[in-house]
Formats: C-alpha cells, sequence, structure tokens
C-alpha cells in the first residue's frame, strides 16, 4: 500500500526485519520509522525539483519596506522544502521567469509585484513516480537497519548503494538516478522567451 505505514514495512522487508502494525511512537520500532520517514522523504523530495511534487503558489508580500534596496519583501512558504525553482510575474507563462530577487533570512525581495513562486513541497506517495518511490524505500531502509536490527553488517552501504549509487555519483545513481532520468525525460521543454534570449536582447 502507498502510504507511511505501507513504506516503512517496505523498507524494513528489505533487510529482513519484522513489519510494524502500527507507527505507534511509544515503541523503539515505530519512532525510530516516524523519524526517519520524515527526515528521508523530506530531503528526496527537495534534492531534486520532481514534476510531481513542484507547485506555484502565490508569494505573500509583506508591508513592511526592505531597508536592502529593493522594492519588495515577499514571505517564502513555510511548507516549501526547497528554495524557488523559479520565481513568476505571471504564473500563466512560467517559461518567462524574473531573474532579478534575492533572498535573505527567510524573505524573498524583488522590485515586482505580485509575484509567484515554484517549489517542491511534500506530496503524497501516491503521486510519486514509481521508481523515485523505490528509492525512498532504499533510503529508508538505510537509515532503519541499525535502529531496527541493531546490526548493520554492512547492510546501509548496500541499501543506500540501491538508493543512491556510489558516493561518487553525489546522490545521483541507483533508483534516486532513474527517477531522476525518468522525470527529465517527460517534462516538456522550455521555451526560450524573448527576455531570456541574448541575442534577441542585442537586436532589440
Amino acid at each position: 500500500m502507498r502510504d507511511k505505514l505501507g513504506l516503512v514495512n517496505a523498507a524494513m522487508a528489505a533487510f529482513g526485519a519484522t513489519p510494524l502494525q502500527s507507527l505507534d511512537a511509544e515503541t523503539p520500532a515505530g519512532r525510530a520509522a516516524d523519524l526517519a520517514y520524515d527526515a528521508t522523504v523530506d530531503a528526496m523530495l527537495g534534492f531534486y525539483p520532481w514534476s510531481f511534487a513542484r507547485m506555484t503558489v502565490p508569494l505573500t508580500q509583506l508591508a513592511d519596506e526592505p531597508v536592502n534596496g529593493w522594492a519588495h519583501k515577499y514571505l517564502l512558504p513555510s511548507n516549501r522544502l526547497s528554495l524557488p525553482h523559479r520565481i513568476l510575474a505571471n504564473p500563466r507563462d512560467p517559461d518567462r521567469t524574473l531573474k532579478a530577487w534575492a533572498i535573505e533570512a527567510g524573505h524573498l525581495y524583488a522590485d515586482a509585484e505580485p509575484l509567484w513562486g515554484v517549489f517542491s513541497f511534500r506530496v503524497d506517495p501516491e503521486d510519486w513516480s514509481p521508481v523515485f518511490y523505490q528509492a525512498v524505500i532504499y533510503a529508508l531502509a538505510a537509515a532503519l537497519v541499525v535502529p531496527i536490527s541493531g546490526n548493520a553488517t554492512g547492510a546501509v552501504e548496500t541499501m543506500r548503494a540501491l538508493a543512491f549509487g556510489t558516493p561518487g555519483e553525489n546522490m545521483r545513481g541507483g533508483f534516486m538516478g532513474q527517477a531522476m532520468q525518468a522525470d527529465a525525460r517527460n517534462q516538456p521543454s522550455r521555451a526560450l522567451g524573448f527576455d531570456d534570449n541574448p541575442l534577441a536582447m542585442e537586436r532589440a
């Protein structure tokens, strides 16, 4: 089943542990699984701009006047898992991204208004791609094998290699790398907007 408990139990099955009946925080196994799930899933969803985890949201403009030279100050979503993938002045024209902006102390500053941002958020496992789902299983297994079994015996390295590949691949190998390639293949090519075209700007 594609839910939190099902994912944790799939991870435990990967290293031969007994499945949990629930994620009861009162039990050592349930507490470890609950903590590992949140940290692992959020890190993996925020690591790459997955198409299934991206959302375009309006940025809340704050009333206080910026002191750093920008005209406007915006609040970033508190539940985001990434920095902005794109900042837009028009959400219906995602190919024309705003280039002039800065982030300081959790706020975004720009001269344009209003603004929208494209961020990664936590989404339900039902919305994940199958390959990413498998990558999370092995990453969770790597995080759980020691606290659950008490004996790694090389299983951590094995599970991490299945999830992310070798250390030299910088978490872009294994099932994670396959998921990234599949996600990139399924995305439409981004058109180069007039304002982003240096040759057009030269002629303008």
